[in-house]
């Protein structure tokens, strides 16, 4: 099988001249991070970083969200410096699967970073992300620009073998679809349109190509076999008009002919083709010349495709040795010597309906690739992973062709009634290589996906995106196999379109709110109300928030959701005091809404307004994102406090607080989760952790509120225990402001 620079080393050593350049474009380097001071001192060292010669342009992006947003739009971003926490503790690692899988950007490079080492343990996220590096910001002050520099440079070359093996494909099926022309006029012809397919030329603006030839032993300078665009003979009255507009390229051919090699200019080149051999072994006096003009400046990507789709025309597109070359190259695998995914898309696109109902895909990935590429090296790793690749072979099917669908990830495709039993597969998951006569473990993740399960309909790329879906989800979950089943793409179906509804419902303010009193359990009168998000539908029944929270979380709209549901709670808490009941509205808030600036604005606009007291209002935040962002938080919890806002930690004890955080939080409320309310009939542990929770409330002059109340039991005794307010479906459920309103009249 030929190998990628074989077939490169005559493009590169026949290019000629090369074209002159300009000022040189900057490399894009973003960097993700909610610190604008870290921002500025980024900005500040790569201000005179120049990559082989080229500058180095800091784009910047405060959140996750707002880089996603900008990664859409700019396409050229060769490296990213990702801030591992910020609106929340993983923001960082939600938006790489958003760039790797959403996206679908594979090439460029991810530099995690993180002020908190112990956040995100380094060995977990290079198993489990796709992220090239991971460095503590405290590490980076004399590492950052070999680590800028050695990102770019490799993600350039990355970047242009993608282009390489999208070109090459066009150069295929070009040559596929001019194999039959035969004779000189109708295969120049052919060539000249391939070329302009090829490069994107519609022949307007002053494009053109023309295809010229030359006989040595006679005078005449040349013969036109076939034209394009602005050299199409139906645009020129006569040959004195062509040779009026060669003129300006008449030195560009006579150098073509006389150094035997392509010419590339700004606008323009010229390919050169030499005689071919005679039958007889004598030499042709004839030879070739393609002089094309564009209006953009030729790129290295495209002088490197017109050189490769040159050496098939100097073959005349009938060798079939150079054709088998350029579809190795396109369909396989240098450096493990298989298909890839190109080959994979294609052949899946080419089976019969019987063929289809009778194959299935396994797919394989190294768990920790990542990591042993940081330890080993690249090169080490690729050999591993050839290892691999040569025992899958001898455990599947024979003849069941091995893909190499990304860099950690193989794949089969096998006849589904030879697939291997479940627990056969299962042993794949763990297996000794051998290599360089020792024997390594190598820890893979499974996928099987039977073809006959997905409609033939469906895209192949598709087919492979659900196939990957399922692997990835049997890695976060840590099995070693997981079967794909129906279910899974109605479940990816069913999560678009709520997505897509919900986007709708927040865009026209569909949501609400309900609230659910707070009671005093020693007489059962109302003290406050906590705001919980609804989201009504047109026939009158509710989309459960088990649904749609998370759902709004992994999209990143969960900030838009929690802004609207601030006014509301706001406007709730208004409505009460206009009725005469001056009782406090609770609406819960996250970590990542209290790092917005726009959340935080909005709030502290609010409360400024003199609207509302601010004694009627309270912020609910879960204890783990208190604890969690602790540092950050506190200060602004307590300037809320100080406004006279309320402060309530929500779910307490089912997260780590330490009680050195603990005496100085800065909250009013602690309120005990409801499940562990639920276990007091049963005299568990949960009794235990109430008792405590009570007896710390007290002791460090918090109020406690207990969630979940549903029996008179457990009533009397959290009242026993101490604890005076709760709320919980034995008092009232949540209901909408106006039921709220009559509920309270009637009590």
């Amino acid at each position: 099988m030929t190998t990628g620079a074989q077939l490169f080393s005559f493009s590169g050593d026949d290019q000629g001249t090369l074209p002159t350049t300009n000022v040189p474009l900057p490399w894009k380097v973003l960097s993700v991070e909610d610190d604008r001071s870290y921002q500025d001192s980024l900005i500040f060292s790569l201000k005179r970083l120049r990559v082989l010669g080229r500058p180095v342009e800091l784009l910047t992006a405060n959140s996750a969200t707002e880089a996603a947003l900008l990664l859409a739009k700019v396409q050229d971003i060769g490296l990213i410096l990702l801030d591992v926490v910020m609106e929340e503790e993983n923001a960082g690692l939600g938006l790489v699967e958003t760039i790797r899988n959403t996206l679908g950007n594979q090439t460029v490079r991810i530099v995690l970073l993180t002020g908190q080492p112990g956040i995100a343990p380094r060995t977990r996220v290079v198993q489990d992300y796709d992220i090239n590096e991971y460095w503590d910001k405290a590490e980076l002050q004399d590492r950052l620009p070999s680590i800028v520099t050695t990102n770019l440079r490799t993600w350039q070359t990355m970047t242009e073998l993608e282009q390489a093996h999208t070109g090459l494909q066009m150069v295929v099926e070009a040559c596929q679809h001019i194999s039959d022309r035969h004779d000189l006029a109708r295969f120049s012809n052919t060539v000249l349109e391939q070329i302009a397919q090829v490069l994107g030329l519609e022949g307007n603006n002053g494009e053109g190509i023309l295809c010229l030839e030359h006989n040595t032993q006679t005078t005449k300078p040349f013969t036109v076999l076939s034209s394009f665009g602005t050299f199409h003979q139906s645009r020129l009255q006569s040959p004195h008009d062509l040779n009026q507009a060669l003129t300006a390229f008449t030195p560009a051919i006579e150098q073509a002919l006389e150094a035997q090699k392509h010419q590339f200019f700004d606008n323009h080149a010229v390919l050169f083709f030499p005689h071919s051999s005679s039958s007889h072994g004598g030499a042709d006096n004839t030879v070739h010349t393609v002089l094309l003009k564009t209006c953009e400046p030729l790129s290295q990507s495209v002088i490197r495709l017109l050189s490769v789709f040159s050496e098939n025309i100097k073959t005349g597109f009938t060798n079939l040795m150079l054709l088998n070359r350029l579809q190795t190259l396109s369909y396989f695998d240098d450096s493990l010597h298989i298909y890839n995914r190109n080959w994979l898309i294609r052949n899946l696109t080419l089976l019969s309906q019987p063929q289809w109902r009778a194959s299935a895909l396994l797919l394989f990935s190294l768990n920790d690739y990542a990591e042993r590429t940081l330890t080993f090296g690249h090169t080490a790793v690729e050999r591993f992973l050839a290892s691999i690749c040569e025992q899958l072979k001898e455990k599947l099917p024979t003849g069941a062709p091995m893909v190499r669908l990304g860099r950690d990830t193989l794949a089969a495709l096998c006849p589904s009634g030879k697939l291997p039993e479940v627990s056969s597969l299962q042993q794949l998951a763990l297996m000794d290589i051998p290599i360089d006569g020792a024997t390594r473990k190598a820890r893979l993740t499974l996928a099987q996906l039977k073809l006959a399960d997905v409609d033939q309909g469906f895209p192949p790329e598709e087919v492979l995106h659900l196939a990957q879906t399922v692997l990835y989800g049997a890695r976060l979950a840590k099995q070693p196999l997981r079967i794909y089943q129906p279910e899974v793409f109605k479940r990816i179906q069913h999560d678009f379109d709520l997505l897509q509804q919900l986007i709708k419902a927040l865009e026209e303010d569909q949501l609400t709110i309900f609230l659910q009193p707070k009671i005093r359990l020693t007489d059962e009168q109302v003290v406050g109300f906590e705001a919980l998000v609804r989201w009504p539908r047109p026939d009158g029944s509710f989309t459960s928030p088990a649904l749609f929270l998370p759902l709004a979380e992994r999209s990143g709209l969960l900030d838009t959701l929690d802004l609207q549901v601030l006014h509301k709670a706001f406007n709730a808490a208004q409505r009460l005091s206009d009725a005469g009941y001056a009782l406090p509205v609770a609406f819960n808030a996250t970590w990542s809404d209290l790092n917005n600036e726009e959340y935080i604005d909005q709030l502290l606009s609010r409360l400024d307004s003199g609207d509302l007291p601010p004694a009627l209002l309270e912020l609910e935040i879960t204890e783990t994102q208190a604890m969690e962002g602790y540092q950050e938080l506190a200060p602004r919890l307590e300037a809320l406090r100080t406004k006279g806002m309320s402060v309530s930690i929500d779910d307490f004890g089912t997260g780590h607080s330490s009680l050195a955080y603990l005496t100085t939080l800065p909250a009013d409320t602690i309120k005990i989760d409801r499940s562990f309310v639920q276990q007091l009939e049963s005299g568990s542990i949960g009794e235990h952790v109430t008792e405590t929770v009570i007896a710390l409330g007290r002791r460090f002059n918090f109020a406690v509120v207990a969630e979940g109340i549903e029996t008179r039991q457990q009533q009397a005794q959290l009242v026993k225990m101490g604890c005076l307010i709760g709320q919980g479906f034995l008092f009232a459920k949540p209901m909408p402001v106006d039921d709220i309103l009559k509920w309270l009249d009637a009590s």
